[in-house]
């Protein structure tokens, strides 16, 4: 019906095909969906079939096999790239996106360093990331900087990093890294240090909340080359140490 429709022109009937469709994506079919929807310029359909690859995943990649290699390079990087991505870890992205190069190796193996630019190498697991490191795909000196920037990361040495590969995509539920500023303001007359951490909103700006301990607010804080420290219970405590507190620690909107 689509493809009558799209030669006779009658725009009414396939935008009731696009719609009836859109509602009737599974990750069985969803890959196959997603192509005949990017052939026909079906954008309820497209958007739908995406979601559902990126929100099932490995049943899709699972389901999907002999499809996956169907997808063309831009397919391939609007999927990598979403932050809406379900996976466990990041080993099962990198995967995929290695089957979907080995699909074609002649042909997508140069655009396999801009892809992997996508894939949050830091969120891998550390027994993966010394695999992937090995692997002739990442013989490169940007796919190396993608490794080096992981083992920073993992080693916690990852406060002057930020990019699209070191933010957690939002199904991830392991250790994340939380944006901080520190700066000093006068308040009721006196000035104080003030340490406030971001908070994402709906619609996709900051909002920042002061951090504060059991005592009150952490007025005692320090910053340098090495991070964030705050003083508590007569000590320094390094932030990589003191975010794992957070669930802890209480916000007031400033």
């Amino acid at each position: 019906i689509v493809e009558a429709c799209e030669f006779f022109c009658i725009g009414e009937v396939k935008d009731r095909c696009d719609e009836l469709m859109a509602n009737n994506v599974d990750p069985v079919d969803s890959i196959k969906y997603l192509r005949f929807a990017k052939k026909f310029n079906l954008p309820k359909l497209s958007l739908s079939a995406l979601e559902v690859i990126v929100s099932d995943f490995k049943e899709v990649f699972e389901t999907n096999f002999d499809y996956l290699k169907y997808l063309d390079e831009d397919e391939m990087k609007e999927v990598v790239s979403s932050d809406a991505l379900v996976a466990e870890t990041e080993d099962f992205v990198f995967e995929a996106l290695v089957t979907w190069v080995n699909a074609d190796f002649e042909e997508r193996k140069d655009v396999f360093p801009q892809l992997a630019s996508a894939i949050r190498f830091p969120f891998c697991s550390p027994e993966m990331l010394g695999t992937i490191s090995r692997s002739s795909l990442m013989m490169n000196d940007r796919c190396k900087e993608f490794i080096n920037e992981a083992h920073r990361h993992q080693s916690n040495s990852h406060h002057y990093l930020h990019n699209a590969r070191t933010i957690p995509r939002a199904a991830y539920n392991g250790k994340r890294q939380h944006l901080v500023r520190v700066h000093d303001a006068k308040i009721h007359g006196e000035f104080r240090r003030i340490c406030e951490i971001a908070i994402p909103t709906d619609d996709d700006t900051m909002l920042w909340e002061e951090l504060l301990n059991e005592s009150g607010a952490l007025n005692h804080i320090s910053v340098d080359s090495s991070g964030f420290y705050w003083y508590s219970h007569e000590k320094w405590t390094h932030f990589d140490v003191a975010s794992r507190m957070i669930k802890r620690v209480s916000f007031k909107h400033p």
